[in-house]
């Protein structure tokens, strides 16, 4: 029984010392770090990243999967292709900073493409590339 509890309570600090690491390196977010638009009634957080002078893509949209936020595809991606093309990063109806919605469709695959698509159009793009993760690829279709 002593046993049990001392592994116990060295997995409890071990627990406690590797949450305070990963909050010192990725700190949670306060505020957006991006902007809100709105599209059919739902305030959609997006960062934007402008398109460097010597860009060779499409603008490219990117769409975190289930339980995410713009983040997940913002921090491996954007050193890469920063400059590249128009990068956009954005946070789904109901993650992140983004708005729940209220339609009956908001979390059914077309309805957030239909969000997709209107905010395609309220940013002033008419192609571009969409980089979907997980269960986010049913948006595609």
């Amino acid at each position: 029984l002593v046993f049990v509890l001392l592994v116990a309570l060295v997995l409890f600090g071990l627990s406690l010392y590797l949450e305070r690491k990963v909050q010192a390196e990725f700190p949670p977010l306060k505020s957006p770090i991006g902007k809100m638009v709105e599209v059919d009634g739902v305030m959609l957080h997006l960062a934007d990243h402008p398109a460097g002078p010597a860009a060779d893509l499409l603008p490219i949209v990117f769409i975190h999967g289930a339980s995410g936020n713009l983040r997940d595809l913002q921090a491996p991606l954007l050193g890469l292709l920063e400059g590249r093309g128009r990068l956009i990063f954005v946070d789904r109806p109901g993650h992140g900073y983004s708005q729940r919605g209220t339609s009956a469709d908001i979390h059914t695959p077309w309805g957030q493409a239909k969000l997709v698509s209107g905010l395609l159009k309220e940013l002033g793009i008419e192609k571009a590339i969409i980089v979907v993760e997980s269960v986010t690829s049913s948006l595609e279709e």
